[in-house]
């Protein structure tokens, strides 16, 4: 656990506006949902596995058997999924070769991507066309997070806003606070792996970790440079600031 990185965040005065009025005004680009949530929810943990995992619709885990799937899958990256050469390890086991799993994870990225609805109005053509706002969804908040590349690092200037929906389609932000910046980001939760995969809107990276371990206070992500380039940052939640103020 990465305190120095919580304490340097929660002593910043800019983290105290990060999701509170008027932060989506000032980023027109950053995803939120299209039914509003109080900005508080948004630093909300992910809740215990039992019911992160219950969350999903029935159709989200069609034909997993409901006991299996209850049971979380670890990713720890350089234990349990590992390189060695041109192949990927997982437990120990021969897995696929590295530009297949790079592949993996690249599908399951694209599976949150939401495709844009245009419509047409086919009685006045000339008058152009509008897109359709995404239906209104419930989205469980998975956390925020400070991204950080080295486990000893002391303060970091990323942080990661993560939720999902019951389709398991991963929403959030990805806010550099050097250059005042929120980018959307997206993905999708495989439920056969429980893999997570996610992108930055218009980046080629791809970052992966598991379901069970985004319900952790830290873990590792995987990030997938290009089809032969990984490096491994952590994640380190990050709470309400307004509870911190609260705190003794």
């Amino acid at each position: 656990m990465n305190v120095n990185v919580r304490n340097n965040y929660y002593a910043s005065p800019r983290y105290s506006s990060i999701f509170y009025d008027p932060w989506h005004l000032r980023y027109p680009r950053a995803w939120y949902p299209v039914h509003p949530l109080s900005p508080r929810v948004w630093w909300q943990p992910a809740p215990a596995w039992e019911y992160t995992w219950g969350w999903f619709s029935a159709g989200f885990f069609t034909h997993y058997l409901v006991d299996r799937a209850l049971r979380p899958v670890p990713y720890y990256y350089g234990t349990n999924v590992y390189y060695v050469d041109d192949m990927v390890y997982v437990n120990g086991e021969p897995y696929v070769s590295a530009s297949a799993y790079y592949a993996q994870a690249a599908e399951i990225a694209a599976r949150g991507q939401a495709p844009v609805t245009i419509v047409v109005n086919v009685e006045a053509p000339s008058a152009g066309v509008a897109e359709v706002a995404p239906p209104q969804e419930e989205w469980l908040p998975v956390g925020t997070f400070a991204v950080v590349k080295d486990h000893e690092a002391a303060d970091s200037s990323m942080i990661v806003q993560l939720a999902t929906n019951k389709s398991g389609h991963i929403a959030g932000n990805i806010i550099n606070m050097e250059t005042d910046e929120a980018l959307p980001v997206y993905g999708a939760v495989d439920p056969e792996t429980q893999r997570v995969a996610i992108r930055i809107e218009g980046r080629e990276e791809i970052a992966e970790c598991g379901l069970w371990n985004l319900t952790q206070d830290t873990l590792a992500v995987l990030v997938h440079v290009d089809e032969k380039t990984t490096e491994e940052h952590m994640l380190v939640r990050l709470s309400d600031p307004e509870q911190e103020e609260l705190a003794p």
